[in-house]
């Protein structure tokens, strides 16, 4: 699992699942890489979700794309 080095759950999910291997990252574009070069099987963060919610305010309903199908593009 690929975390950005920092976030608060890091520390947390080192002390709650201490046989779990993390892979502390500095950036996005870091996270996804680990996961394209199978360095990680996941890779997790807040920025898709702040991308969603950007594009629902400024996008109607029934137009909003979801982060998946951008990167996708």
């Amino acid at each position: 699992m690929a975390l950005i080095n920092g976030y608060a759950i890091v520390e947390y999910l080192t002390k709650q699942f201490p046989d779990i291997k993390l892979l502390k990252i500095e950036s996005l574009y870091a996270g996804i890489d680990t996961v394209f070069l199978h360095q990680a099987d996941v890779y997790i963060d807040a920025y898709p979700k702040a991308v969603e919610r950007q594009l629902a305010a400024s996008l109607r309903k029934d137009k909003i794309i979801s982060p998946a199908k951008i990167f996708a593009l």
